[in-house]
Formats: structure tokens, C-alpha cells, sequence
């Protein structure tokens, strides 16, 4: 194994003392790294040695690990990641846009939290904007409460984004002007999902002016998904 590339331990049960003698021996050359749901992945060992042996890393999945803040620290000393998933993780603001900046490279990010304390999602896209141009997805399925123009136009310097997912919980104080220049400094946009956002006939005239073209417009329920197809 001392060659690896990839690894997939998802929903794997495992003694992290075994875990990081195998990192150890056999992680200097892995690009690609899931271990969601692995419920011994929270020690606080295992993450401290990704960060020491896994410095090829591209992609890492954390779904439903029970990693807390202090310890995703380790993940900035990273600096190659393009894909990051860490739906239902206990991550905060200030950490996460400490990863971001280290990683430049970011073409994906996942960021489903089911959680009260939730993530300050302004600040986070202000950071993809500065330090991750080169993003094309981001899945947020969380609940906007700190959204604001400020966080949506510079955001829009993500330039080769293809697909958003934003779920609405409260109005955030954006505005349509905001929303248009999001959409419309987009050329590569295939994809957008809006859930429980309100949408007004002047925000459709707005979507209907953006530089994409709907390929496919779909209601599931309260959710409301736009498909875009560059013209």
C-alpha cells in the first residue's frame, strides 16, 4: 500500500491507533480520503496525522464525523484540498475560513449543518471570493441567518461557479440588485437551488436577464430548483 492514492472508509469502524500506524505506513501519496460517518474519527490523533503524512490530499469527507472546532485545526496545515465535505460537522466560522485561505485550489464545498450553532455563512463566502476563485460548487442545505449583499457580491468573483445550493430560513437583508449579480457574473452556471427563498415577479425578470438560460424549472413541495444551461 505504500503507493495508495485513495482510501474509503465510510461508516467503517476502526481503532485509531491502527488508523494512524496505517497513515503512518501507507498516506504519504493519498489524494482522496472519506471517512464519513466513522465514529472513532473525532480523535483528535487521527486528524493531527492526516495533517503530518496526507500532504498530497485533494479530497477529504467528513460527513457526520463528531470532530469539534479545536480539532479541525489540523486541517490548516493543508494546502492542496479542491474538495471538502463536512455536512453535520461542528465546525465554526473563523476556523473554516482559516482552511479556505490555506486552500486555494477549492472546487468544491459542503456545507449541510443540522445544528443550532450554525455557521456564518457572509463571512464564509467573503473568504471563497478572496481566497478560492477557481470554486464551481457549493452546497450550503443550511440555514441562512447571516447572508447579506456584502457576502453575495464578493462571492460573485467566484467566476467558474456551476451549481448553488443556498436553503433560506429567515430574510436576509440582500437585495435584488445583489441577487442579479450573483447570477449574472456566472457564464459556467448549470445549476441553482433555492430552497425556501421567496421569489417576486421582479426577481424571475431579473433570473430571466442573467447570461444562462433555464433548462429545467422543478417544484418539489416549498422547494423551488432552477437548472441553468449556458447559452
Amino acid at each position: 500500500c505504500k503507493y495508495l492514492g485513495q482510501l474509503d472508509l465510510t461508516a467503517s469502524n476502526f481503532d485509531v491507533k491502527d488508523f494512524v500506524k496505517f497513515i503512518d505506513n501507507c498516506g504519504k501519496h493519498l489524494t482522496h480520503l472519506k471517512l464519513s460517518r466513522c465514529k472513532l474519527i473525532d480523535d483528535s490523533h487521527a486528524l493531527l496525522k492526516i495533517s503530518e503524512i496526507c500532504t498530497n490530499l485533494k479530497e477529504l469527507a467528513l460527513i457526520h464525523c463528531r470532530v469539534d472546532d479545536e480539532e479541525f485545526s489540523y486541517l490548516e496545515r493543508l494546502n492542496g484540498l479542491e474538495y471538502l465535505n463536512l455536512l453535520d460537522t461542528h465546525i465554526e466560522t473563523q476556523r473554516l475560513c482559516k482552511i479556505l485561505h490555506k486552500n486555494q485550489r477549492m472546487r468544491e464545498i459542503y456545507l449541510e449543518m443540522y445544528f443550532e450553532r450554525d455557521l456564518n455563512l457572509d463571512a464564509v463566502l467573503i473568504e471563497l471570493g478572496k481566497s478560492c476563485p477557481d470554486l464551481e460548487v457549493i452546497s450550503s442545505n443550511m440555514e441562512v441567518r447571516h447572508l447579506t449583499s456584502r457576502g453575495i457580491n464578493a462571492f460573485a468573483d467566484c467566476k467558474n461557479l456551476r451549481k448553488i445550493n443556498l436553503f433560506q430560513y429567515k430574510y436576509p437583508a440582500y437585495t435584488d440588485i445583489s441577487l442579479f449579480r450573483l447570477l449574472s457574473s456566472y457564464q459556467n452556471l448549470q445549476e441553482i437551488c433555492l430552497c425556501h427563498f421567496v421569489l417576486t415577479d421582479h426577481k424571475l425578470e431579473l433570473l430571466a436577464q442573467s447570461p444562462v438560460k433555464a433548462k429545467s424549472i422543478g417544484e418539489i413541495g416549498a422547494y423551488l430548483t432552477l437548472s441553468f444551461l449556458p447559452i
